[in-house]
């Protein structure tokens, strides 16, 4: 198996990027043992965002020509990078065509995941990628350099093709666009529900309510959502599939699973809220079939709402939150824990109940190394959501407890949904929150290993112990 080795410069040679060598000695990614590839990406992360935070803080970025406030431009850019939606202005009243070209282009790199782009350079630079750590293999979707490059051109040409025909689609059916431009409108929403980012320029702070009785659009908006929250490999799996190729494992884990939450959601959502006067009360029964499918979709991690999120029930609310912690495909645009890892854990339960010793799926068994991974994932996910909706509380003590969880979980999952209380958190609790978006997108478990080393460590043979559980 080629683990990127080869792309190394010879001896007494120079790398072909300039760029790479200088990252290399600047940030010390590379060892003797290869690149630290979760740093990388953090970093880049890092970059991304502070690059806009500067350009939406120049005065051609608003639609007042002023100097942007520093944590409004800087909680935009966070939001954008990391494809979530949450704000704290109304993006198509307070920033100029600049400033939402610019959020744009973080929504679009975001989605195409700056982990790939890293990646990529960083092969093209020679760098040695462990491929052969299982952590890395997973974080980056393919087990060498050429799978990896072939995965890369793939994820370019869906990206490109699911926008252009969102695009068409939606200069045709969404009318009212920001500032009556309807292309620019199209592109805009076309790109950011391709790639799970709750922005629109819709000028009313709303959302997408005022389409709540336009099946067309929610149509299109969710088909998108949905598209770009399976995932690049299971889109290409399913081009496969038509040829005559085996869906796979991983593949059928995914779909199974997500249509089953699809209509799970979908129906609960229909049902806790069927007779609230302030979302679905006022709608025929077809609109209150489409908007709670359009929730149930969005919720996984599209963040645009059709219905008044302030105004569902208690009972639709916990739903949404559970939707939106599991989230959409393992390396698609959306976030959470992800379906993968809500399968796992869930196939883990059913295996116990049973009373059988390991996990089986599609008569295959899942390795005990992605059993480890799921609850590592949730674990850190579920104490970072307590630990921020608990400091939130204490810093934000005007507002209930309810919409506090509801923002955490939102920002956690980098989804976008919220009661309307983003705007009136305070300087705390907005940089809170900047922080729990950063961390959400590119998960717990990657900032935790980014502090490890990049190797799987070699386990010492020990005597099992007996623990009491449950």
């Amino acid at each position: 198996m080629n683990d990127g080795s080869s792309l190394r410069p010879e001896a007494g040679g120079r790398p072909s990027w300039v760029l790479g060598d200088i990252a290399k000695r600047a940030a010390g990614f590379a060892s003797p043992r290869g690149v630290n590839i979760f740093i990388a990406v953090i970093i880049g992360f890092a970059l991304l965002i502070l690059i806009g935070f500067l350009l939406l803080m120049l005065p051609q970025a608003t639609a007042s020509s002023e100097w942007a406030e520093p944590r409004t431009a800087l909680f935009t850019a966070t939001s954008a990078v990391t494809d979530t939606g949450l704000v704290v202005v109304d993006t198509g009243i307070h920033w100029s065509h600049f400033g939402q070209v610019v959020v744009l282009v973080l929504i679009q790199m975001g989605g195409l995941g700056f982990m790939t782009v890293t990646s990529f350079l960083m092969l093209m630079a020679g760098r040695r990628v462990l491929f052969r750590d299982f952590r890395v293999s997973d974080a980056l979707g393919a087990h060498n350099a050429r799978e990896f490059a072939q995965l890369l051109l793939w994820t370019l040409g869906i990206t490109i093709v699911m926008e252009a025909v969102g695009i068409i689609l939606l200069a045709i059916y969404l009318r009212e666009g920001a500032a009556g431009y309807p292309w620019w409108s199209a592109t805009f929403h076309a790109i950011a529900a391709f790639n799970n980012a709750g922005f629109d320029t819709i000028r009313d702070g709303a959302s997408l309510v005022k389409y709540a009785s336009n099946a067309q659009v929610l149509s299109v908006m969710a088909g998108l959502s949905f598209m770009g929250a399976l995932s690049a490999p299971v889109i290409i799996t399913l081009v496969r599939l038509v040829r005559g190729k085996d869906l796979g494992v991983d593949a059928k884990l995914a779909l199974t699973t997500t249509l089953s939450l699809l209509v799970v959601g979908t129906l609960l959502i229909f049902l806790m809220d069927l007779h609230n006067t302030g979302t679905l009360g006022p709608l025929d029964t077809p609109g209150k079939l489409m908007n709670s499918f359009f929730t149930s979709v969005t919720a996984r991690t599209a963040g645009f709402s059709s219905l008044n999120m302030g105004a569902l029930t208690l009972r639709a609310l916990f739903i949404i939150m559970i939707l939106m912690f599991i989230g959409g495909v393992s390396g698609s645009t959306a976030g959470g824990i992800k379906v993968n890892t809500f399968s796992v854990l869930w196939l883990t339960a059913l295996s116990y109940i049973r009373g059988r010793r390991h996990v089986d799926v599609f008569r295959r068994r899942i390795p005990e190394t992605e059993v480890h991974k799921a609850v590592a994932v949730v674990f850190f996910g579920f104490a970072l959501i307590l630990i921020v909706a608990l400091v939130l509380s204490a810093t934000e003590r005007a507002l209930s407890f309810r919409d506090l969880s509801f923002e955490t979980v939102s920002a956690f999952a980098t989804v976008g949904f919220s009661t309307g209380i983003t705007p009136s958190l305070s300087a705390a609790g907005q940089y809170l929150l900047v922080f729990t978006m950063f961390v959400g997108r590119l998960g717990p478990l990657t900032v935790a290993l980014a502090l490890a080393e990049s190797r799987e460590v070699k386990e010492e043979e020990r005597p099992e112990a007996e623990v009491r559980v449950g």
